[in-house]
């Protein structure tokens, strides 16, 4: 039994592709992509390669077959979504009007029995009618209810707001389908040609409300707190434009789920209900969980970028500051020397004394270009620490030349505070002020 399947590798044509050669069943997949030939042929396909846009191939690649699987994928390059579904549609009746096949499968829609007011499911409306054209042909319309992978269009809302939002009230029930639950159905309607010449058959896994949809959601990733929130038709129709999408494909998408929440869309579903598939939400939520996981690893891969330092201003008559230490004071100061040798492996470089004032210099264990300075007080109210409390103290920068710096920074009303020796470390340092409370200390060696 030979079969064609549209749709290439896509969501719903590659699990019934799986199936069908399981089956032992010559399968030709349609695609548009060379690249795709190798991954169609290791599930044991035939590769096809061309357009749906083009009858005469789909006409020469059809011959022969004893049933065909049409979809029509979406394309949201074509502006009129309408004009779209009708062009192919009409593209496909005539190929199996060339190929003289007499049995085709069609995946449409739930609400395609609607001829206004669902969106872009209009399109599946029209596309049953024109294959309905094809008199002598058995015909099976697969109505899929609203599919599980629709609801990873809401990742970045979670990720962003903590929230999924829609024009669907939380009370709202809403039918959803695994799409291996309709790649299922697809092929027993392929391999058993019905005995009506047009069949309809509705496919669903499971009905939620969008309170239990959003509360197994959350679970899954870590997210208890998830909640469904209302929004007006107007809200998400703004909200949509705003992201990017054309006012036509926003205006659809709010169609579609108003559809929903009225309970039009599923009007001829509740008539004609299934039997329910075997992937219930909390099955699909694992994949959520992954596809969510995964959005979020992409995102913060994305986001990170090294720093990128514009040209070294060589004009600069500070061109030779280089930073040399941070000041921390503490009145525990033998504690916090202790903790940063026991716990972060920080050496002992210097201690020494000013005054009443203990002071040490530690380093990290493989860094000797960086200092922590850390200074000793007996209390946070002593004549020298009477700003300050404990924590940091000031910044510090080595300068070749100490006396060109202050003059420099003279030069630029900057007061210097006060400057001194500090024969036991070697260096001759001075003070400034920034105005926003901070102290910076330039530090030269002493010269012999």
């Amino acid at each position: 039994m030979k079969i064609v399947v549209t749709g290439s590798l896509g969501n719903i044509s590659k699990p019934l592709t799986k199936i069908l050669t399981a089956k032992n069943k010559k399968v030709v997949v349609i695609s548009s992509s060379s690249e795709r030939i190798k991954d169609i042929e290791n599930i044991g396909a035939t590769a096809a390669i061309g357009t749906i846009e083009d009858v005469q191939f789909l006409s020469e690649t059809f011959g022969g077959a004893d049933a065909v699987y049409l979809m029509i994928p979406p394309n949201f390059k074509e502006f009129n979504s309408l004009t779209y579904y009708k062009r192919i549609a009409k593209n496909y009746r005539e190929a199996i009007q060339n190929s003289n096949v007499q049995h085709i499968v069609f995946l449409s829609s739930w609400g395609a029995h609607l001829d206004q007011g669902t969106g872009t499911i209009l399109g599946s409306h029209h596309a049953e009618k024109i294959l309905d054209k094809l008199e002598a042909v058995h015909k099976t319309y697969i109505r899929p209810v609203s599919i599980y992978y629709n609801l990873l269009n809401y990742i970045e809302m979670i990720r962003s707001a903590g929230i999924i939002g829609s024009n669907f009230k939380s009370e709202d029930k809403i039918a959803w389908v695994h799409p291996q639950d309709i790649a299922q159905a697809v092929s027993e309607e392929l391999i058993v040609k019905a005995d009506e010449i047009l069949k309809i058959r509705y496919v669903a896994s499971v009905e939620k409300t969008a309170a239990e949809t959003v509360k197994i959601l959350g679970k899954a990733i870590n997210r208890p707190n998830l909640q469904w929130i209302s929004f007006s038709d107007a809200e998400v129709e703004k909200s949509l434009k705003e992201r990017g999408l054309p006012k036509q494909f926003a205006q659809d998408l709010v169609a579609i789920n108003a559809s929903i929440s009225s309970g039009r869309m599923g009007e001829d579903y509740e008539k004609n209900k299934p039997k329910f598939g075997n992937l219930k939400m909390e099955h699909y939520a694992i994949e959520f969980a992954k596809a969510y996981q995964k959005q979020l690893k992409t995102i913060m891969e994305n986001s990170i970028s090294p720093l990128s330092y514009s040209k070294k201003n060589e004009d600069s008559v500070f061109t030779d500051i280089k930073g040399w230490h941070i000041a921390i004071r503490t009145t525990a100061y033998k504690e916090f020397i202790a903790w940063y040798e026991k716990n972060l492996d920080f050496r002992l470089v210097k201690e020494f004394s000013a005054g009443e004032m203990q002071l040490a210099l530690i380093a990290p264990p493989g860094d000797n270009n960086f200092i922590l300075e850390v200074l000793g007080v007996k209390n946070n109210e002593d004549s020298y620490s009477s700003e300050l409390k404990s924590g940091y103290d000031h910044l510090c920068f080595n300068v070749a030349d100490l006396d060109a710096t202050m003059e420099a920074l003279k030069h630029r009303d900057i007061e210097i505070v006060r400057t001194f020796e500090v024969p036991v470390i070697g260096k001759r340092v001075a003070f400034i002020n920034d105005p926003f409370g901070n102290k910076i200390e330039f530090a030269e060696a002493l010269k012999p």
